[in-house]
């Protein structure tokens, strides 16, 4: 199995066989990564997990929807939805485009797969999400791990609860984002500031801190708040250093959203800072 993800998302993955034992090899490119697992073992092992998804917690989620991805990636699986009429397909087709190319034909859209690795992330990693939807969850995944078949019918009621939580939708000349919407922002690394919010906030968020740590970044003694965002996402704020020292510091790329000296990094960006195994916990 060969997984070709950037440095950020090689950082995660690579920290996850580790911590599961799987073994596995590393080719650099430029900015990406090649992760090659040996024989068969990581993928029979999501499987086995992917047939009981909805007893699943954490790590294990986070191999599931790995693995998913590099199956729909690799095998070009492409979405199928079936909408109650011709309308509400060329609603969904034009909402999903937002993620992935999606054309409506009568009732049915068909749509690139990354709307597949997106709806797998979400429904893996955020409760909420998963609520009311449980059995469609698990079909759901079952149809991304059946290496027969490169169509995957996504559930309705799923892509419905998708739209409700993710999609923004453009009524006129507003735009209304779902509040939901914000764990993908935060996740992604592109919000500053929601350390600030009240803790019933961040629980309706599925966020909850993890504790406060300092690490010798780049020379300088910095501070960190890391914080989980879901059962495997992992977000920090930093203080103590400036962007470059900690782009330096990470050997990558990018861009990380500063306030008030704080810098906010995404599920990716502290996923490669924890690989480091540079943090000591103060509190």
């Amino acid at each position: 199995m060969e997984l070709e993800l950037t440095r950020e998302e090689a950082a995660s993955v690579r920290s996850l066989l580790d911590r599961l034992g799987i073994s596995y090899s590393v080719v650099e490119s430029g900015d990406w990564v090649r992760i090659v697992v040996a024989g068969r073992q990581a993928v029979a092992f999501a499987a086995a997990h992917a047939a009981v998804v909805e007893k699943l917690e954490g790590e294990a989620l986070e191999l599931v929807y790995f693995v998913g991805r590099f199956i729909v990636e690799n095998l070009g699986k492409y979405a199928v939805l079936k909408m109650p009429t011709p309308k509400e397909a060329a609603e969904a087709a034009s909402l999903i485009s937002s993620v992935a190319p999606a054309k409506a034909r009568g009732r049915v859209v068909k749509a690139g797969g990354r709307i597949l690795t997106r709806l797998l992330d979400v429904s893996l990693n955020f409760r909420q999400m998963r609520k009311s939807v449980t059995q469609e969850v698990k079909a759901f995944v079952a149809r991304i791990y059946d290496l027969r078949r490169k169509a995957v019918y996504v559930p309705l009621r799923l892509y419905r609860r998708y739209a409700e939580l993710y999609l923004p939708r453009v009524a006129g000349t507003l735009v209304e984002i779902p509040g939901s919407w914000l764990q993908l922002v935060i996740g992604n690394g592109v919000l500053t500031g929601w350390d600030a919010l009240p803790p019933d906030f961040m629980e309706e968020l599925e966020m909850r801190p993890l504790g406060t740590y300092v690490a010798e970044l780049g020379g300088a003694e910095a501070e960190v708040e890391l914080y989980a965002l879901g059962e495997y996402w992992k977000v920090a704020v930093v203080k103590g250093v400036d962007v470059a020292t900690l782009l330096e510091y990470l050997d990558t790329e990018g861009e990380i959203p500063e306030k008030d000296g704080k810098l906010y990094l995404s599920r990716w960006t502290t996923a490669e800072l924890l690989k480091r195994g540079a943090l000591r916990k103060t509190k």
